[in-house]
């Protein structure tokens, strides 16, 4: 057992356990941490915040970041220069069907960017570009698969269509860290929710495990970074405890 995590188990046992276990989740990833983890997905990347982390929680990965803004990519590409050929770049969306789309970029903030049309009450913190588009299935010969993989996905609403086009790639995936959104979604009526989420990775053989991070407003949490495992993957981290 690592010294950090004997510290908050006494923590836990001071009457503090609701405090432990948040800490403990947060340091283990939910688990995923003590996973062989040697291949990471990070699809929209944005300036590479996700993969920064990544990064020094499992420096033994190889690591592919997808991302359509050219110069969010060129960002990720200077930093990617200093990992020794650990860190791959690919300026592309991932979506469920080959194309080219308007990607619509937020003025205000490029982590709000998505290839979901804005509200009209919005339109004007956007503006548009063109973006090659593809699926992960498209794409995965690009990828050195090395034992257990992890997906991650932050697409601003479009989370569901990368996952249908990622059937193929999924059954070589341990895990999946993806932004779901609770009813009413701020992506529209239509926008895929946690629930939708859920459903897919379940008939595709992934269970939920918990959330590394919420999204609150006012002590309303309005989404979540949900975790999902294979079910061999979960049984691994159970037997691991």
């Amino acid at each position: 057992m690592s010294s950090s995590r004997g510290f908050w188990r006494l923590v836990g046992k001071l009457g503090l356990k609701n405090l432990a276990n948040f800490a403990l989740s947060r340091q283990r990833w939910l688990g995923l941490r003590e996973l062989p983890i040697e291949t990471i997905i990070d699809v929209g990347a944005n300036e590479g915040q996700f993969c920064r982390k990544a990064r020094k929680t499992f420096p033994d990965a190889q690591i592919h970041c997808f991302e359509p803004i050219p110069d969010l990519c060129k960002k990720i590409e200077a930093w990617a220069a200093g990992q020794n050929g650990a860190v791959h770049v690919q300026n592309l969306a991932l979506s469920s069907r080959q194309t080219t789309a308007e990607f619509y970029v937020n003025d205000r903030d490029t982590i709000a960017s998505s290839l979901l049309t804005p509200d009209q009450d919005r339109a004007d913190e956007y503006h548009s570009i063109q973006v090659a588009v593809d699926t992960l299935d498209n794409v995965c010969d690009s990828i050195n698969w090395q034992r257990d993989a992890l997906l991650k996905i932050d697409t601003e609403g479009f989370d569901l269509e990368v996952l249908r086009g990622a059937s193929q790639s999924l059954a070589r995936i341990s895990a999946v860290i993806v932004e779901s959104i609770f009813f009413p979604s701020a992506y529209g009526e239509d926008a895929p929710l946690f629930e939708d989420i859920s459903r897919e990775l379940f008939e595709k053989g992934f269970v939920y495990r918990g959330n590394l991070r919420g999204h609150w407003h006012d002590g309303v949490c309005y989404g979540v970074d949900a975790v999902f495992c294979s079910r061999e993957t979960a049984k691994k981290i159970y037997d691991s405890n």
